[in-house]
């Protein structure tokens, strides 16, 4: 049967990703010629998950307590760990879990209206 597969020499490295080819097919390295394995359930990055610089970052510690640092780049403190938040499903999650609206993932850039925005008074309900 063929499918997409990918392959990782051992030797020297090279991967080749998504390669259409049967399961029982052998491929040999275009640089070393040595056999390929097959690489199975390799975890990538899914459509609509967010990379280190769109992730929600916090820190946590021990004890579950949780600091909000102003920017996603800023160091972590001593007995803190961070945390990355990488989808709307964990954000949406955390939020629950401690009462708190993430302004970042609920900020309409096209209107400029967050999740807290009144209009003539009215709350704004989107």
């Amino acid at each position: 049967m063929i499918r997409t597969i990918d392959w990782l020499c051992s030797c020297c490295g090279v991967e080749i990703i998504d390669a259409l080819a049967d399961e029982q097919e052998e491929k040999r390295c275009l640089q070393c010629h040595t056999p390929m394995e097959q690489v199975w359930w390799r975890t990538r990055m899914r459509a609509g998950e967010w990379d280190d610089a769109s992730a929600v970052l916090v820190f946590r510690d021990k004890d579950g307590n949780v600091r909000y640092p102003g920017r996603v780049d800023a160091p972590c403190p001593s007995g803190f760990e961070p945390v990355r938040l990488r989808n709307l499903h964990a954000v949406e999650k955390f939020e629950r879990e401690h009462n708190v609206r993430s302004e970042m993932a609920w900020f309409d850039k096209g209107s400029g209206r967050g999740h807290d925005d009144y209009y003539r008074g009215e709350k704004v309900t989107h």
